[in-house]
């Protein structure tokens, strides 16, 4: 009987065929868990601003409701693309206060890397239709001291690139007269 014997060297050949074909795609399988790893980083980051931001939005809301009247130290600056003035809550004596961070930058350290901060504005409502003018609009109007708009901002150094989140609410003095 004839016999096919395999060919002398042919196993080597196969081995490094199979390690060619690992080392082609073992890297790229490296590299998208990696990048898997970063986007799971940035999204926990983004999700502690978001909920840091809605946290200061809320402790404003728990202002309100207790005293009004100290909204009263907005500076009266209104429609105004910069903010006149930052501020952030915290709790001083079991009570919401506002404290003003002009002094240190403009920004509150709140923790992992996150700083944020209070926009307060004062804004006109429209005398013709009764609403709020646009920022910046220059449009003839009331200030509205039971109106106020806040702008919570989030930031974070992402390695080198700098991260944030803004968010914007209308907070309403309900109890005022109308």
């Amino acid at each position: 009987m004839n016999h096919i014997r395999p060919r002398q060297g042919s196993a080597l050949i196969e081995v490094i065929v199979a390690i060619s074909i690992a080392a082609l795609i073992v890297p790229p399988i490296f590299g998208l868990i990696q990048y898997a790893g970063r986007l799971s980083a940035n999204a926990k980051m983004r999700t502690r601003a978001v909920t840091h931001a809605k946290a200061a939005l809320e402790a404003l809301t728990a202002q309100k409701n207790l005293r009004w009247g100290d909204f009263d130290t907005i500076p009266p600056i209104v429609n105004s693309l910069a903010c006149p003035e930052y501020v952030y809550p915290s709790i001083v004596s079991n009570e919401w206060k506002l404290h003003s961070l002009t002094p240190t930058g403009g920004w509150e350290p709140i923790g992992n890397g996150l700083q944020g901060r209070l926009c307060l504005i004062k804004v006109l409502r429209d005398d013709a239709t009764g609403k709020i003018s646009p920022l910046g609009s220059g449009a003839p109007g009331t200030l509205n001291d039971n109106f106020i708009q806040a702008i919570s901002q989030v930031q974070w150094d992402d390695g080198g690139a700098g991260k944030s989140v803004q968010l914007t609410t209308h907070i309403t003095n309900w109890h005022a007269a109308p």
